[in-house]
């Protein structure tokens, strides 16, 4: 959640951080430290915004505003490195999120505690997992279906029952060595 919170920060405060301070009907400007002059283009997108969308980015901005410096500063580069991307990539990543927040809250989740896994393994398994996420997409549809169909029984066995299959791959491997 807290991730989410902090793209959808990162997002909102990109598109109206400069206009932030301007007063919204009937409320005192707020007092946002701007680094640079308000740019014609950030007054513009501001301008363009319904008045629920300004105060879901002054929401978000309070927010943002709460964290660390430190969480404050990964989020600027982060978006910086993003803003960096070519816009095809940067698109294709706009619509990665938008399908992972039409996801059941379940399979979300599940997919943050993926990522925290990832965040977790060594240099070595990180590249040895990129290296098979990148095989996948090579796969046809069925044979990726029939990888996924394997996974999945997979992780139904036990620890026992993968043992068994571990040993019986590795006596496999064996018997063709020793055949050449």
């Amino acid at each position: 959640m807290k991730r989410c919170l902090l793209l959808t920060s990162l997002l909102c405060c990109a598109v109206a951080t400069p206009v932030l301070a301007q007063a919204a009907p009937g409320q005192a400007p707020m007092s946002a430290p701007l680094s640079a002059p308000v740019s014609t283009a950030a007054q513009a997108r501001w301008q363009s915004m319904s008045e629920s969308e300004r105060e879901r980015v002054r929401e978000t901005y309070r927010a943002f505003m709460t964290l660390s410096p430190a969480e404050r500063q990964m989020i600027r580069e982060r978006y910086q490195h993003f803003r960096a991307l070519p816009p095809d990539r940067r698109q294709a990543l706009r619509e990665r999120y938008r399908e992972f927040r039409q996801l059941p809250p379940n399979e979300r989740q599940a997919v943050r505690q993926s990522f925290a896994r990832y965040r977790g393994f060594s240099p070595e398994r990180k590249q040895q997992m990129r290296h098979m996420v990148k095989e996948m997409g090579r796969m046809s549809p069925q044979a990726r279906q029939a990888f996924l169909q394997k996974l999945e029984r997979w992780q139904s066995l036990s620890p026992e029952q993968r043992d068994r299959v571990r040993a019986q791959i590795r006596a496999r491997i064996l018997e063709r060595r020793a055949k050449r």
